[in-house]
């Protein structure tokens, strides 16, 4: 799936503005997803890689599988964004990772111009028995702080599995940012949970995060 038009442009400036790598996004060896507001622009999979999407109107369901004992080499791309001054955003998406997979996502929220968007992030996460998944997340904001970002996790970690997360906010204004991680894991599973955003003047920002260590050796 692939549409171009101004929208795609913006965002790929966006995410080069944030540090990422505009070119890979159209590069058929990496796993990407691009999304403006409830239109996915582009899905691609890779051996191993399953991409699966549903436009709703508020913004996108996403799915996507890793197939067991998989190890996808490349990073896989996910860039969201909401480009007008207002809106709504909500990216509903589930991950399965099978049993001894290995994937690393490399997530760009982009929202250049908000001075009222309101982005919602609902993610529930499976990490299979002895899979690792890295999730590292930049968003890069507009000068106004008009943003509500508002991520929900819900992660389970089996037997001997590894997730990793990293949230990265350090330009433009975060606005309201409110963090709700939760993790299960299970016997001899690690769980990693990294947040770093920067604050000025009226910015709000929480993060809540718990790791529930279930099994014997987790942490």
């Amino acid at each position: 799936m692939f549409e171009t038009g101004s929208d795609f442009t913006a965002i790929a400036k966006s995410l080069e503005n944030s540090g990422g790598d505009a070119s890979a996004l159209l590069d058929k060896r990496f796993g990407a997803m691009v999304v403006s507001h409830n239109r996915v622009l582009y899905s691609n999979g890779v051996p191993g890689l399953r991409m699966e999407s549903e436009e709703i109107p508020t913004g996108v369901k996403a799915r996507i599988t890793v197939e067991p004992g998989a190890e996808i080499r490349n990073p896989v791309h996910l860039c969201f964004g909401v480009l007008p001054k207002e809106g709504l955003q909500e990216i509903l998406s589930e991950f399965d990772i099978g049993e001894g997979a290995k994937v690393r996502f490399v997530a760009h929220c982009t929202f250049p111009n908000a001075e009222h968007v309101r982005h919602v992030m609902d993610a529930k996460i499976r990490v299979g028995r002895g899979a690792e998944m890295d999730y590292a997340e930049t968003h890069y904001h507009g000068p106004e702080g008009g943003v509500e970002v508002l991520p929900v996790a819900r992660i389970h970690v089996e037997e001997g599995g590894v997730y990793r997360s990293q949230f990265k906010l350090i330009q433009g204004a975060a606005g309201v940012v409110k963090l709700d991680y939760q993790a299960d894991l299970d016997k001899e599973a690690v769980c990693e949970l990294d947040a770093k955003i920067y604050g000025k003047k009226n910015d709000r920002i929480v993060i809540n995060e718990s790791l529930r260590l279930n099994g014997e050796g987790a942490r």
